[in-house]
């Protein structure tokens, strides 16, 4: 399985600490932020800053989308070539409706 996790602020960070630490999928997981750190290393993801730094092949199974609601859109359109029809979207963004993401 492959988790894509877009974001790796408070939130996305907090996710990625608890996967980290043995609370997570099995999985291999990939953390788009442009902010990226030497700190992502500590949660055993690998750090991507754009979508051409994943692997040719790559296909996510699963997309976390941990970020501020206002940033939720700019982010799917972000990775909008990865989404399948087998691809679960994921948001934690309060108030951002599922016809909203759909859309």
């Amino acid at each position: 399985m492959n988790i894509l996790v877009i974001g790796a602020g408070r939130m996305g960070g907090a996710l990625l600490n608890g996967w980290a630490n043995g609370d997570g999928p099995s999985a291999r997981i990939f953390a788009l932020d442009r902010n990226i750190a030497s700190a992502l290393v500590r949660y055993n993801v690998m750090p991507v800053c754009s979508a051409y730094d994943f692997p040719q092949d790559f296909r996510p199974d699963m997309i976390v989308i941990p970020t501020k609601p206002q940033k939720v859109i700019g982010s799917i359109l972000k990775v909008d070539g990865f989404v399948g029809a087998r691809t679960a979207l994921v948001s934690v963004a309060a108030g951002v409706s599922i016809e909203t993401i759909e859309a």
